[in-house]
């Protein structure tokens, strides 16, 4: 009886001693997950989300695209912008030269011109136009002129959805029916070269982007409708026309951000990324369940056992190797949170911290009670109990 009653002891002492190392992680488990909820990581995550992609640094951009700029030096030799549509006929006839794949002109012509039936006409002669479109303050579509769109092969929105620091991340593959400006060029483009596979046209598409402006190759508008530039250089290609100077269009990108780029880099992006299919993969919700729970209670239970020397040295040793991973993935297309971990493992090991000083103090202060306790029994009983007299002889 007396042994089931010890076995039965040590069984509620290991149930404790096991409910201590888990609460720390798990009390941080819950307060990241609130903070999840409240949406408190966001801004770590934004700016974490820069910081990835200049470390993880550029990669190349795939030669079938091939931007035609309205740059500043386009201005300057053709005039202040916007120009009459008599320039972008020059171009489709050098295209059309050329024997472009696909020209996709990442510009809103939903007014007409006195123009437009010439213009139509050199679209149906090059055969692979596709025009923007997209939508007004109060959400009107802006269609291109009925001519022009008849004499598109695809249309497609040039719709951006910014965060808060100015940078697309996410683009809507498909809005109110019509596809986004890149997945409709691609799609063209897989009509008259080869076929390229499309991610789940429901979903958002997370941008990869490839690295700044300047390292994308591309050619003045002025350069090609002169002559300046060889027409190899746009044979077969997807020629993507957009404006490029200085403060029209601006929209910043982690690689560019002061100065910013412009948004034909998104479509850019876009473009590239389905040809290449390295959009970005993010992070599964099981997944993200399962790094909650082994950076909280998992975590809390093997560091409860550390001293504080080798709790901090784990902890930093986690910290930049999830970083490095990060990093790693983000090359591999995958894209992992990198602020929301790292809070965790540093606020567990804060609780864990805090956890061991409460606990050190409830029992410094059960044994000063029990040595209090001590000493007023033993207080007592010398007064009950006097020393007997001593008698002088």
């Amino acid at each position: 009886m007396k042994g089931l009653f010890q076995k039965h002891r040590w069984r509620l002492l290991a149930g404790r001693v096991t409910l201590w190392r888990l609460l720390p992680g798990s009390l941080t488990l819950l307060l990241i997950t609130l903070l999840l909820l409240l949406g408190l990581f966001q801004p770590l995550e934004r700016i974490a989300y820069r910081a990835m992609f200049r470390a993880r640094g550029e990669l190349p951009w795939d030669d079938r695209l091939v931007p035609v700029a309205i740059d500043d030096a386009s201005l300057r030799q053709l005039g202040r912008f916007p120009w009459p549509r008599q320039s972008y006929l020059e171009l489709l006839n050098v295209l059309h030269q050329a024997n472009s794949a696909i020209v996709a002109v990442d510009l809103i012509w939903s007014e007409s011109s006195p123009v437009d039936a010439q213009l139509a006409e050199a679209m149906t002669t090059q055969g692979r136009i596709v025009l923007a479109t997209a939508w007004d303050a109060t959400g009107l579509p802006l269609q291109p002129v009925p001519l022009l769109e008849q004499a598109a092969i695809a249309t497609g929105h040039v719709l951006k959805r910014e965060d808060a620091d100015s940078i697309v991340r996410q683009v809507n593959l498909y809005i109110q029916g019509e596809p986004a400006f890149g997945v409709a060029t691609v799609e063209a483009y897989g009509l008259v070269q080869q076929p390229i596979p499309l991610p789940t046209l429901e979903s958002p598409l997370w941008v990869n982007w490839m690295g700044s402006a300047n390292s994308l190759r591309q050619y003045s508008f002025a350069d090609v409708v002169r002559g300046r530039v060889p027409l190899s250089a746009l044979q077969n290609k997807i020629v993507l026309v957009g404006v490029t100077a200085t403060g029209l269009d601006s929209m910043a990108t982690p690689f560019d951000q002061n100065p910013p780029a412009s948004s034909v880099y998104l479509h850019a992006t876009v473009i590239n990324n389905l040809l290449q299919q390295n959009y970005l993969r993010p992070l599964s919700p099981g997944w993200l369940i399962c790094i909650l729970f082994l950076g909280g209670p998992s975590l809390s239970w093997v560091l409860s056992g550390l001293s504080t020397r080798q709790q901090l040295l784990v902890i930093h040793g986690i910290s930049v190797l999830w970083v490095f991973l990060s990093i790693l993935l983000l090359r591999t297309n995958y894209l992992l949170p990198v602020a929301l971990p790292i809070a965790l493992f540093s606020l567990t090991a804060a609780a864990i911290a805090l956890t061991e000083q409460l606990r050190e103090n409830y029992l410094l202060r059960q044994q000063i009670e029990r040595l209090w306790q001590r000493y007023r029994q033993d207080l007592i009983w010398d007064t009950t109990h006097p020393w007997p007299a001593v008698t002088a002889t």
